[in-house]
């Protein structure tokens, strides 16, 4: 709790996305203050490629590295499931089948890769180079224990954000 209000005091602005806040950070640059920001991986890579406009590297003089902690990270899966609800009929059950074979189908696994999105359990024959604008060794923390809920990090979030910060 100690080390995420740390972090959070120094916070100068909460976007309404990820990509939206990278993209907005790389135009105030360090000039504003953003010295660092806490982004995906892929956004670093899109926006090394210049996917956002003019790249950091062209803005500032310098591009933009992940860092990755010593201590690890936490992963971001983005879970997707099948509801077993009675208002879930059969034809939405197999499109949402399909949709995961989709999805894990080798090619589109590789397009995420070159996309710069990490693949931590990559299928048999798609190679998941690591990033090349990143500083260490990417790791992963232990994930919370089950018990943990989404509500229970929005309540810890809630306590250690800066206020100051809209």
């Amino acid at each position: 709790k100690e080390r995420l209000r740390m972090l959070e005091s120094r916070a100068l602005h909460y976007g309404k996305s990820t990509g939206f806040f990278c993209k907005e950070a790389i135009m105030r640059g360090p000039e504003e203050g953003f010295n660092f920001f806490i982004v995906y991986d892929n956004l670093v890579v899109a926006a090394n490629e210049g996917k956002y406009g003019p790249t950091p590297e062209e803005h500032w003089g310098v591009a933009l590295v992940s860092i990755y902690p010593e201590d690890g990270t936490l992963p971001s899966d983005h879970p997707f499931c099948i509801l077993n609800a009675p208002w879930v009929d059969e034809l939405e059950r197999f499109v949402a089948r399909e949709y995961i074979r989709f999805l894990q189908r080798p090619e589109i696994q590789r397009l995420a890769v070159e996309h710069g999105f990490d693949l931590f359990n990559p299928p048999p024959g798609v190679e998941d180079p690591p990033n090349p604008y990143a500083i260490g060794e990417l790791k992963l923390l232990n994930l919370p224990p089950p018990e943990l809920s989404i509500e229970d990090f929005r309540a810890l979030w809630d306590l250690c954000k800066n206020p100051g910060v809209a």
